[in-house]
């Protein structure tokens, strides 16, 4: 949220299913021996999608977002 009240970014836990194709197949090959443990469906002011999906590697937990065709966005 802005300061002033204004949504910024929505987040909705979504089942790992109904994430979409492109989202899921990216995922798999930027991640080849990773699996997806959550989604996070993401909506921007804007109307722009995104899909936040968490896995664990080596004891940590990662983020990695993707847009709806599957392009990659950024990990934390």
């Amino acid at each position: 949220m802005t300061p002033e009240g204004a949504i910024l970014q929505t987040e909705k836990r979504i089942r790992l299913r109904v994430v979409p194709k492109p989202v899921r197949e990216a995922f798999a090959n930027k991640y080849p021996t990773m699996r997806m443990s959550r989604a996070e469906e993401q909506t921007k002011a804007d109307a722009v999608i995104t899909y936040e999906l968490g896995f664990r590697d080596k004891m940590k937990n990662h983020e990695a977002t993707f847009a709806c065709d599957g392009a990659f966005v950024e990990e934390e």
